[in-house]
């Protein structure tokens, strides 16, 4: 598979000194352990690197080292051929967490998040299924490929979709090229965007939670504006007045994105809202789509004047607009496995709306 090995000799204090000036470095070494050798050096390293630690510093340059891999990939998670490494939604926004986790001391595992309040229960259990996937997925293309091979190119998904069990589905009567079909490519790669989609969210909610838990020491970072009695402005992010909120008030779901698409100031969803929405999946069931408050709620978003495509996105991206809307729900992370669909058909379709509204 070209095993790629690198090697340095170095000792403590070079070490020290070349994690200070170079963040890849002091990644390598926040993961390092020991193989072979002295105890006693491998203690003293880890100590003196955890000394020369800059939590806030180091989540500052990590985040920003996303953000710009996420920029080489359109910031989507949802191209044709994605890395399942590198890709936004990949193992690589899974790994991020623990490293900014690790450098701050506050879990070296998706368990020791949980058991910090970092995540519940039902993340880490969500963050570890999809990680298996991910890393399984990426296994078999090197196994296929015969290589490194971190993309789920075109030549290998039927391969690998087979190897995970998923078969064309042909319509009775009909060929491989009869309406209807499906290919075993376009079931694995459904399966490869919703997991994508949930590390992506997961992703959000606990680098904003370690976040907040970093710039708890700063004076009036928690400072809260009301917005009604259910939000508030907290420094521009959409913030829930409780965690049950949605639970106990479900209009108050599509409220979120009204008030997201007119309230001047606001510019996303806090580590709190992100949460209790993705912990309110259960409440948008049959009776929530009926609901007629909850319609009206829908429509006056529609009916506004801007910021219509923005809060649509954000409803895609939390999966309330799939669980609102079930005929969109179907849709939602579908390809064609072709060269002329560059996206899913969900992206699409909110392409498609932003550009109707120009």
């Amino acid at each position: 598979l070209g095993l790629e090995i690198g090697s340095s000799v170095r000792t403590i204090a070079e070490c020290v000194d070349e994690a200070a000036k170079d963040v890849t470095v002091q990644t390598s070494l926040l993961e390092c352990r020991l193989i072979a050798g002295s105890k006693n050096a491998f203690s003293s390293l880890v100590n003196q690197l955890a000394e020369a630690m800059d939590p806030k510093a180091f989540f500052v340059a990590k985040t920003l080292e996303m953000r710009q891999r996420h920029t080489k990939f359109e910031n989507t998670p949802y191209s044709l051929e994605p890395n399942c490494k590198e890709s936004p939604g990949g193992l690589r926004d899974l790994q991020i967490i623990l490293w900014v986790a690790k450098a701050a001391g506050l879990g070296r595992s998706w368990d020791e998040l949980a058991r910090k309040g970092l995540a519940t229960p039902l993340e880490a259990r969500q963050i570890k299924a999809n990680e298996a996937l991910l890393s399984l997925i990426r296994a078999r293309l090197h196994l296929l490929a015969h290589r490194r091979e971190d993309r789920l190119v075109f030549d290998l998904q039927n391969a690998v979709a087979e190897s995970f069990g998923f078969k064309a589905q042909v319509p009775a009567g009909g060929g491989p090229t009869a309406k209807g079909t499906r290919r075993a490519s376009e079931a694995l790669m459904k399966r490869y965007y919703w997991a994508a989609k949930a590390v992506t969210q997961l992703n959000q909610i606990l680098l904003l939670n370690i976040q907040e838990r970093l710039q708890s020491d700063v004076a009036g970072v928690d400072r809260l504006r009301p917005l009604n009695e259910r939000f508030f402005d907290k420094g521009g992010m959409l913030e829930v007045a409780s965690d049950n909120l949605y639970v106990q008030q479900p209009h108050a779901i599509l409220e979120t994105f009204h008030l997201y698409q007119t309230t001047v100031g606001i510019k996303g969803l806090s580590a709190r809202t992100l949460r209790a929405l993705y912990n309110a999946r259960p409440v948008m069931n049959a009776r929530f789509r009926a609901d007629p408050v909850n319609r009206a709620q829908f429509l006056q978003i529609l009916k506004e004047p801007e910021g219509i495509t923005h809060a649509m996105r954000l409803m895609n991206q939390t999966s309330v607009l799939g669980r609102y809307l079930w005929v969109f729900r179907h849709i939602v992370g579908q390809m064609q496995h072709d060269l002329f669909h560059v996206y899913t058909v969900d992206q699409h379709i909110l392409m498609v709306l932003r550009n109707v509204r120009r």
